[in-house]
């Protein structure tokens, strides 16, 4: 019976977040015993050449599969990296920064079974409405992809969301390897007409620095007209 369920695989991505991987892994590995009336799960955390830590950690903990980026590769290219290594029917992903609530794992889970091809945690809360320059950069690109699927995004690069592998694997070579996967990822899903669910979460305070640079800026800026003039 249990063969019959469909699978989840959890991939997620890690750059030197020693100081929150043990808690945050931790809280992921206990949401998943609740999915397991419903559905297979694995957790596979990409170590993206962290330089402290996190790497060393992330090999202690039994539950996890755990991939070794010998230099760092990219947010998207370290998802793409884990995806690669499953055969699950469901991709969810989650940042390891204690910004996404875990316990929020099986709502967006029944809700992807529900009949949508991904579900999105769309997030709400002073740590997300306080981040003042990324939240320009998220009004620019969701006007962009507007333009051009005619779909609205309130929150179009969340880093919680699930997916069927299968579209993955379909657009691929579409999607990013830096940190605007998930923006691509929204982008490719409106333009080819998939059904899309939200949920809502509360942003939790990160622990730690954010670890993108003032140049990937740009890289969404270029990104944006690509999409409006591509």
């Amino acid at each position: 019976m249990q063969d019959k369920f469909p699978k989840c695989a959890i991939v997620i991505p890690v750059y030197n977040e020693k100081k929150c991987v043990t808690k945050v892994i931790g809280e992921i590995i206990s949401a998943t015993t609740s999915l397991r009336h419903i559905l297979k799960t694995e957790i596979i955390c990409v170590n993206d050449g962290s330089t402290d830590e996190s790497g060393r950690i992330l090999n202690g903990i039994k539950q996890i599969s755990v991939i070794n980026n010998s230099v760092k590769q990219g947010y998207g290219a370290s998802i793409k990296k884990g995806i690669g290594q499953t055969d699950a029917d469901w991709i969810m992903i989650i940042d390891c920064d204690n910004t996404y609530p875990a316990g929020k794992i099986y709502h967006l889970v029944t809700t992807a079974l529900q009949g949508y091809d991904m579900v999105i945690a769309e997030r709400n809360g002073e740590n997300f409405r306080n981040d003042f320059l990324r939240g320009i950069v998220r009004r620019l690109l969701t006007l962009a992809v507007l333009i051009k699927t005619g779909i609205f995004f309130r929150d179009i690069n969340s880093g919680m969301r699930i997916f069927r592998r299968t579209l993955f694997v379909q657009y691929s070579s579409h999607l990013s390897n830096k940190f605007s996967f998930t923006t691509t990822l929204s982008y490719e899903m409106a333009r080819n007409k998939f059904n899309i669910g939200r949920i809502q979460i509360i942003y939790g305070k990160r622990i730690g620095r954010s670890k993108m640079a003032f140049g990937d800026y740009f890289s969404i800026l270029y990104l944006m007209f690509t999409i409006i003039f591509g």
